[in-house]
Order: structure tokens, then sequence, then C-alpha cells
């Protein structure tokens, strides 16, 4: 599907055009692109009063055109969740256009999602929706366009600001805390309750980690917690996942993009696209899915759970002695290990494997005779410094 262009002048007075150009307001220059879809999407959203009818159908066919774009993008290809979600939940873009295409696809997920499940009786609560809908999508084909498809650089009809400060949140906070008080939700602004869900996210993540391994807390000698430890969960299961004592639904690589990234958006909170949060539920939705069929363990068959998906463990007594030589070996002291019963962890336990007993003069030995190896290479290279230095001189 090709997308055309217009002139801005053709949708409002030139002389408000001089006015935004000099105001900057027109970063894309005078053209937007021409899709008749958005256009009477946001002609129907700035007259919802007279004919909410109107309104649903011109989403719905904004939906379609976006699905149908992105259909002609990819023609019946699929992706994985394990291929998509290293590639976009990343702080780190390798290759924007590839991250423009699979960005693309999730939103055609999206789209299909708010298709298939949008009511016209419900239209009254959907301002937020089609705001951030609208937004969203037309900023991403405009970028797709401009990178994949030799499109113009051209600027937007809609726009939305991304950053939350210290008011959206104790506002997202205050909404949130009287919305069973509140007699009609269309009143209420979706858009910081809406990002908070990443805070949910990573708080099951972080929950699920902590029960997959077994463990409640980690302390020092006082008994006390160490904060450090937090997130550690998935970092351990993934730098471990070579070692086959796990088996997941996914790969762990893709559970700790997740997790990085809603690490990521608790210390630097900002309104992450609609299809991103989407994808991210999606993500937990089917990791957590419960199996169908019980699995044997060492203790018998063991049928479903609320709490946890297709967590298995192999070895058990071998993840235990693997996790508390990790953690110990960071900390670089003593620790201790507040574990669950057996029957409390939330993995099916295959075999308990044979009782492996931790050692930290062991450890400490390996810590002394691997400081000992970085200092030698430290020595080498300032050695080789210094030679180099010396010849520089002498020439």
């Amino acid at each position: 599907m090709k997308i055309k262009y217009k002139s801005i002048s053709n949708s409002i007075p030139k002389e408000a055009v001089d006015f935004l150009a000099k105001s900057g307001f027109l970063p894309g220059g005078q053209e937007f692109m021409d899709i008749k879809e958005l256009d009477e999407l946001i002609k129907n959203h700035q007259e919802y009063a007279s004919s909410k009818r109107n309104l649903f159908e011109s989403f719905r066919a904004f939906l379609k055109f976006f699905i149908t774009y992105a259909n002609d993008e990819f023609k019946g290809k699929t992706y994985s969740f394990d291929h998509i979600v290293p590639q976009i939940f990343s702080f780190k873009v390798k290759d924007e256009k590839q991250y423009l295409r699979y960005t693309l696809y999730v939103a055609r997920e999206y789209a299909n999602y708010i298709y298939n499940n949008i009511n016209e009786g419900d239209i009254d609560f959907y301002n937020d929706l089609i705001t951030e809908t609208m937004c969203d999508f037309e900023y991403l084909i405009a970028q797709y366009e401009l990178n994949l498809k030799n499109g113009k650089l051209c600027s937007l009809h809609t726009g939305e600001r991304t950053n939350m400060d210290s008011f959206d949140i104790r506002q997202g906070a205050s909404d949130l805390f009287h919305l069973s008080l509140c007699n009609n939700i269309k009143h209420i602004s979706t858009r910081n309750l809406q990002s908070s869900l990443i805070f949910f996210i990573r708080q099951c993540l972080e929950k699920a980690g902590r029960s997959f391994i077994g463990y409640n807390s980690l302390n020092d000698k006082n008994g006390n917690p160490i904060h450090q430890f937090t997130q550690i969960s998935w970092t351990f299961l993934y730098d471990i996942k070579d070692k086959g004592l796990i088996q997941l639904p996914f790969q762990v690589a893709s559970i700790k993009a997740i997790n990085d990234w809603t690490n990521g958006y608790v210390h630097n909170p900002k309104v992450y696209c609609s299809y991103m949060r989407y994808y991210a539920l999606l993500f937990i939705q089917e990791l957590f899915k419960p199996i169908k069929a019980p699995i044997q363990t060492f203790c018998g068959p063991k049928g479903p759970s609320l709490e946890f998906g297709d967590f298995q463990i192999k070895d058990f007594n071998a993840l235990k002695y693997e996790f508390e030589h990790y953690v110990t070996k960071i900390y670089g002291r003593p620790l201790s290990i507040d574990w669950m019963p057996p029957d409390q962890i939330g993995a099916y336990i295959l075999n308990m494997g044979e009782p492996k007993v931790f050692s930290w003069e062991v450890l400490k030995k390996e810590l002394r005779q691997e400081k000992w190896r970085n200092d030698m290479k430290k020595l080498k290279k300032w050695i080789k410094r210094k030679l180099l230095f010396k010849r520089c001189d002498k020439d």
C-alpha cells in the first residue's frame, strides 16, 4: 500500500500554515500523509457529541486501514514471541529498520485486538483509547514510510506528550485510588493509569522469579534483607540457561528483556506506545498460561496452577547450589538464603537431585585466584603501555 501526501494548506488557511511554520509547530514540513480514514476519524472525534455512531464507524475504519497496511507489509509472515520480544523491548536499537518492522507487527496485533473487542454501545468510554491510537499509529506509519519505503518527512495531525512528571504520577495515583468511588469511568483519564501496568508486570516477574528459584529473601549476617538483589532472579536464570536445569515456555532472554524494560520504567517513567504495553501484557499472559495436562514431578503428578505456567526445574538441588554460589560471589561475603519448602515453590520440580553443600571457604579461594588473575592481566597491560611509551620516547 502506497501512502500519498497532501499539502497542509489543503486543510487549513495559508495564514495559519505560515504562523505554525514560524512558530516551529511544523517540524516535518508543510505536508501531511493523505489517509482519508484518519482524516475522517479526527473529524468525527472533534464532532463526537453530534454523532457517536459516526465516531465508532470511523474508528473501526481507521483500524481496518491500519491492519490492511500492515498485512501488505508482512504478506502472511508471522513471528514468535522469542523472535520479537528481545528486539523491541531493548534500550539499544541495533537496526532501526528492523525495529520499525517488528513494532509495526506488534501494532497490527494490537489493532486486531481493539477491532475485535470494541462495541458501539461503549463509545463514551473510548475517548482516550481513540486519541492514543491515532497518535501512536500515525507516528508509526510516518516513521515506517520515511525509513523503509522512501517516504517523505512530514508533519502529523496528532501528537502526545510521552514524559511523565511528578504531577502525572500523583494524578495517576489519585485516579486509581478514587476509581471505586467514581460513578462513571469516562470522567477518568486513563493516560497515567495505563502506564502503571508496566509496574504491575515488573512486580509479577520479580515475585515469579523468586518463587521459581524457591527463595523468600537474601539476608546478610545480621538477618537484614540485601536490597541489591531484588532483581537478581532473571539475571541468574539467564546466566545459567545453558546448564539444563530449567525449562520455561519462552527463552529466558525474552523474559529478561521484558523484566529489564519494566525496571527502566520504574526508574524513569514515560508513556510508552499503547501497542508496546499491549504486547508486554500479552507475553506475560502467555508465559503464565496454565498447563493443559498434569506434569509428573518428584512427588507425583501435579496439575495446573494460577500462580505459574509451564515452569519446570529438572534438578532442584543443583539449581539451589548454583544460585547460592552465584549471589555469594557477587556479594563477596557470606549471606543466608531463606528457602521455601519444596511444595510452595512456583514451578514443577521434576527431580530433587543429589544434595550439594555450598562452601564459602571454597568460593573465597576461587575469588582470590580470580582476583590474582585479573591483577596479573592489569599488570601485563601496564607493562606493555610502559614499554610502548619508552619506544615512542626513543623514536
